[in-house]
């Protein structure tokens, strides 16, 4: 066995950022929001490296590490080493928890003092960035360095500077700057584009203040690279027509040849290839955009991910211009200008060539070998190109399969239906809604166990010990931690085990270790669905959660989420767009795993009293929440007047929780049923309390109509007439007015 060095043991603990001979992440031993523990290469061997926390002292080798996060001893852990046992790749569980409370403790710290203010733009007097004689840049300060530090950097660096690149706001205003970096193979440096802006209260680790030229990312959302040259066409009544291109140098080159008043205005952003998505492009989605990605699957990529996004704000007229043929990876305007000397008539023409409508209907997913690269541009010819949707061979396939045979339909006999729970349909999705306190989580736990062991435990849906259809659960709970739920588990099984046995409740194990998996999310950032906030857009986009769910719930009958507020807490559930999307991911999640899915869901305040609680309108937040569900079991408690009005114990009122099946798609609805709530807040099945005066009264009334509905006296003589519909049908019907048939 060859063991691991201490960057990649260290690596199993923490998240390192590695450099070339360090490497450094948030530390493992105690609480903090700024990393300040390192792992430093010396030389390739695993007995030169060192780790050292700056915040609590910590430092040492791999053993000392090994034995510090893992609570052993140091002969322990040379002994497994010596024998060539080794220690187990994956961290022990106890590791974990600690870390995991280091983490807890670190989220409630303060967030720290920003270590920079960049000014809004640059003043007017201060020193040049940049003497293009000297070959450097001025001084700038880099508050992220510490010299003081083994293999520290300076607090100040000059550049070597390839070009530097102006980067204005909207009115001309200069923001700052882009320096580019030239490469030197030699040395191994590669060319850097670091930001560059005039900035205040610079705070230094030796505890210092500054003011002057300092590396940093300039503020979020930004304006366009070239939006200067956007405000002056627009204030000379250029018509809006756009180039965009990737990167400070392309647009710059680009700018200089297109500068004509037929000619697009060219535009890109600052920053690397996805910090697109921390730009402003409202004013360019008002335009012709035309859009010349690197030719690369990355620069396509990148391009498409930008096109979609101007789609999403109403832009309508977009293009794609392809790189002219036999051009080499990450061909580009400038290499057209520079390297190929092209004219100026030459690029004007090529753009209007090459450039084909384009939407994000022509973007299709290609496999790459780290994965799945996005909305790479397919390869479509510019006399197949339109500017409307078009379907990708995958959507005009799963088109195809949407069609049935009608005939095959009407002809022969259906399957049975497969219903999960009275009403509830395998492959459809369903909901529990109740206000907070009733028992929502500990019914939802409930019907999860009665389904893994296939009968209805305590009768919340019929007899009790009734038979279910049995299968595989997946019950995830983001709202309560283990530990609350490790107790509801345990006094399940007490009352299971004083109801029906010892042996009963041993009978049943099996079943419980074979169909039950429990999750418990808290603490965790897995979501079903999430906000999309780099695009400061309310797209919802896929949860970590979602992809989960869908690797394990293969051949499971049934999956419980608790609840909506948890397992998507970005999600706003009064918004309908926000709440459409949750839904059609629930239903998605469903008709993939061919399981019925089941959501926990607050009450709103004005249903929980009254008929209101019966109602389908029960639902907090958004009706799609309600709409796009084809199941739904409201959970109310009984108030201390209703007990009254019951001749109920106003006392015991908290052990009454009424229940009903306001919706059910594939069935009638129920009627009002009552559970009883024991100490624990356990729910069983009961026989429901003494009615309310208005239930009494409404009782009597259908009563004495049913009595003068069938009495003789009403129907004697009365005369019976076919009625003949228009169409000269043979079928007949009767009416009735008044309880007497007549024609």
């Amino acid at each position: 066995m060859v063991f691991d060095p201490l960057w990649e043991v260290a690596g199993r603990y923490v998240r390192l950022q590695r450099g070339t001979k360090e490497a450094r992440g948030l530390c493992p031993f105690h609480a903090e929001k700024n990393p300040s523990f390192y792992v430093y290469r010396i030389d390739q061997g695993a007995a030169h490296q060192r780790f050292v926390c700056f915040g609590c002292g910590a430092r040492g080798d791999v053993i000392d590490f090994l034995c510090r996060i893992e609570h052993r001893e140091t002969k322990d852990v040379i002994r497994e080493i010596r024998d060539q046992v080794g220690l187990s790749r994956a961290p022990s569980r106890e590791a974990l928890e600690r870390i995991a409370r280091r983490r807890q403790e670190a989220d409630a710290l303060p967030p720290p003092p920003a270590l920079y203010e960049f000014a809004e733009e640059v003043p007017a007097g201060v020193p040049d960035l940049w003497n293009p004689a000297g070959g450097k840049t001025a001084p700038i300060f880099a508050p992220k360095n510490d010299p003081r530090e083994p293999g520290g950097k300076p607090w100040r660096m000059e550049l070597p500077v390839d070009r530097v690149h102006e980067y204005r706001g909207w009115r001309g205003e200069l923001l700052g700057y882009v320096v580019r970096t030239p490469a030197k193979p030699s040395t191994g440096r590669k060319k850097s584009t670091p930001q560059v802006g005039w900035a205040r209260n610079i705070k230094l680790a030796d505890g210092s203040v500054n003011e002057g030229w300092c590396f940093g990312s300039f503020p979020v959302p930004r304006a366009v690279f070239g939006a200067s040259a956007v405000s002056a066409a627009r204030d000379e009544g250029r018509p809006p027509r756009y180039l965009i291109v990737e990167g400070e140098k392309n647009q710059e080159d680009a700018a200089r040849v297109l500068s004509g008043d037929d000619d697009r205005t060219v535009v890109s952003w600052v920053g690397g290839g996805q910090a697109w998505a921390k730009t402003d492009w409202a004013i360019i989605a008002e335009g012709d955009v035309a859009l010349w990605p690197d030719n690369d699957p990355e620069g396509d990529a990148t391009m498409a991910a930008l096109g979609a996004h101007l789609w999403s704000l109403g832009c309508r007229s977009l293009s794609w211009i392809r790189p002219a043929a036999g051009r080499g990876k990450k061909w580009d305007v400038s290499d057209a200008l520079t390297a190929e000397k092209w004219s100026p008539d030459r690029l004007r023409a090529f753009i209007a060539d090459t450039a084909y409508p384009w939407s994000p209907a022509l973007a299709v997913s290609v496999g790459t070998a780290e994965g799945t690269t996005p909305a790479v541009v397919a390869q479509i010819s510019s006399d197949q190109a339109i500017a409307d949707r078009r379907l990708s061979n995958a959507e005009r396939a799963t088109f195809g399969a949407t069609r049935k045979n009608a005939l095959l339909m009407f002809e022969s006999v259906p399957p049975e239906p497969d219903d999960t729970l009275p009403g509830l349909r395998r492959k459809s999705v369903g909901s529990i809604i109740g206000a907070g306190g009733v028992g929502k989580s500990y019914a939802a736990l409930q019907t999860a166990l009665s389904i893994a062991v296939g009968c209805d435990l305590w009768g919340l849906f019929g007899p009790a010990m009734s038979p279910l259809k049995q299968g595989r659960v997946l019950y995830v709970n983001g709202e309560d931690d283990e530990e609350e739920i490790w107790r509801r588990a345990y006094a399940m099984k007490a009352d299971l085990v004083r109801r029906y046995g010892d042996v009963q409740w041993e009978a049943l194990v099996p079943y419980i270790e074979q169909n039950l998996v429990v999750h418990c999310t808290v603490g965790t950032d897995l979501t079903l669905a999430e906000l999309n906030t780099l695009q400061r857009l309310a797209m919802v986009q896929q949860g970590a959660l979602f992809p989960a769910l869908m690797e394990v719930a293969e051949g499971t009958r049934l999956i419980i989420l608790d609840t909506t507020s948890k397992v998507a807490p970005e999600l706003d559930e009064a918004d309908s767009v926000h709440m459409t999307a949750f839904m059609r991911y629930l239903d998605r999640l469903a008709r993939k795993t061919e399981a019925a899915v089941i959501f926990v869901h607050h009450m709103n305040k004005s249903s929980q009293s009254g008929k209101g609680a019966q109602g389908q309108g029960a639902a907090s937040g958004s009706h799609k929440i309600t709409n796009n569900a084809r199941w739904q079991l409201n959970m109310w408690g009984m108030s201390e007047e209703d007990a009254l009005d019951r001749g109920e114990d106003p006392e015991t009122a908290w052990s009454w929780v009424g229940t009903k099946r306001v919706k059910a798609n594939y069935v009638r609805g129920s009627a009002a049923l009552w559970w009883r709530r024991t100490d624990c807040g356990l729910l069983e099945g009961s026989e429901p309390p003494p009615p309310t005066t208005q239930e009494r009264t409404a009782a009597e009334k259908r009563s004495t109509l049913l009595q003068h509905a069938v009495s003789p006296a009403h129907v004697t003589g009365a005369k019976v007439s076919t009625l003949k519909p228009s169409g000269g049908s043979k079928a007949g019907f009767t009416s009735m007015r008044g309880g007497v048939f007549s024609e």
